[in-house]
């Protein structure tokens, strides 16, 4: 049985919109469900093509705490090969992440840590 490709693509590109134009609570949902569609591998590509990581950055820099946490958590989750861990560190994220983990609730700063992780490990991290 074949499926239908459209019906299978995932909301990535109105997610990023939402991510650039939203408000706070606007973009701490989009940065979940990004966390989310960040689970199918080629989705983590897909997204961090569509733009995502610098707006998470925004977010992360800029939002109250439940979205600090939730762009962490994304960015985390973004992680998954030398070419995404690349752009999301060359982008900036570490500094904010490590201020995080000092500085944000406990959501918050296990995410960081998680990134931070990925960001820093040797490997391909899924």
């Amino acid at each position: 049985m074949q499926q239908n490709p459209i019906a299978l693509q995932a909301p990535v590109e109105p997610l990023v919109k939402l991510l650039r134009t939203g408000d706070v609570e606007e973009k701490s949902y989009a940065a979940r469900a990004l966390r989310s569609l960040a689970g199918n591998p080629s989705e983590k590509v897909a997204i961090v093509r569509a733009g995502a990581v610098d707006p998470l950055l925004e977010l992360l820099r800029t939002a109250d705490a439940p979205g600090k946490a939730a762009a962490a958590g994304a960015l985390g989750s973004l992680i998954g090969n030398n070419a995404s861990r690349g752009i999301i560190a060359r982008a900036g994220a570490v500094d904010p992440l490590t201020q995080l983990t000092r500085t944000g609730n406990t959501m918050g700063r296990a995410c960081a840590t998680k990134a931070l992780v990925h960001l820093n490990a040797p490997h391909h991290v899924k």
